[in-house]
């Protein structure tokens, strides 16, 4: 009998209707899946129940902290921008390192994941052979640690914070743009940079320019599943901003870039029209 209720849950499951409780386990204590509940975990994943949330705040507050953060030395013009980003980074990175020794998660690697690592493994291999060393070992730290939050970041989502994730990464993106914007309608400070502006906290407007045209997606997907009127709105002035620190850049790899997301957003947007009409 529980096997019959099991298989019909899941072909209602499948046909569309709102899926009610889950059937409960056999009394044998087999798992749902061989009773016929479908397995919707992603191959090469494995995400123990017991773990519970992550703590994503390494991530929001680095992902704002390293839109912002910059030292006023003019001696070294663009380092004074890129070393306290890439420490943010590597701080994040390491935090996010010792959640997930302490919380024992064990991932089983997947495609994407392999190669992440032959990534690591040719840049490492490339630094051994540089023939600046300390330019190499410095990008080698930032693929190491970007690899190093990607997977943060991917466990933290799993377990239900994606959401916090991506309305940080457009609130970042707003704050990146709002700085070269202040910087090209006049105002001075010691931490912009005279050469290639409007830069803002970057030193530079190509920088802001690309910034703003690869956290655009998670800008419009916050304020399009915005779940009060002030989040829309909140958005819509954000999205205005970015438009604006785009055009004033003059970049025209960036105007392509957003070009590209906007035609794979659309083709998203088409493909689940359906979702959209029920809405």
């Amino acid at each position: 009998m529980e096997r019959f209720k099991a298989t019909a849950y899941c072909i209602r499951f499948r046909a569309g209707d709102a899926p009610p409780k889950a059937p409960p386990l056999p009394a044998d204590g087999g798992s749902l899946t061989e009773i016929g509940w479908p397995d919707r975990t992603p191959p090469g994943r494995d995400y123990p129940e017991e773990v519970g949330e992550i703590a994503v705040w390494p991530i929001v507050l680095g992902v704002i902290a390293v839109m912002l953060v910059a030292l006023p030395l003019r001696v070294f013009e663009l380092d004074r921008y890129f070393v306290p980003k890439e420490l943010v980074l590597h701080l994040v990175a390491l935090a996010g390192s010792i959640v997930l020794i302490a919380k024992r998660i064990s991932v089983r690697e997947s495609r994407l994941d392999i190669l992440l690592l032959l990534f690591i493994a040719w840049n490492t291999l490339s630094a051994v052979f540089a023939t600046n060393h300390w330019v190499a070992q410095r990008a080698l730290a930032i693929s190491v640690s970007s690899v190093l939050v990607f997977w943060y970041a991917r466990q933290a989502g799993a377990t239900g914070n994606f959401r916090a994730i991506l309305v940080a990464c457009a609130m970042a993106t707003v704050l990146a743009a709002s700085a070269g914007l202040v910087q090209a309608y006049g105002i001075r400070s010691d931490y912009f940079s005279l050469n290639r502006a409007p830069g803002g906290l970057f030193g530079n407007r190509n920088f802001v320019a690309h910034i703003a045209a690869i956290g655009f997606p998670s800008l419009l997907w916050a304020t399009v599943t915005a779940r009060r009127s002030s989040g829309i709105i909140l958005g819509s002035i954000g999205g205005s901003l970015v438009t604006a620190a785009l055009i004033l850049s003059r970049s025209r790899a960036a105007w392509l870039a957003l070009a590209a997301c906007l035609i794979v957003l659309g083709m998203g947007m088409f493909a689940s029209r359906s979702y959209w009409r029920g809405a």
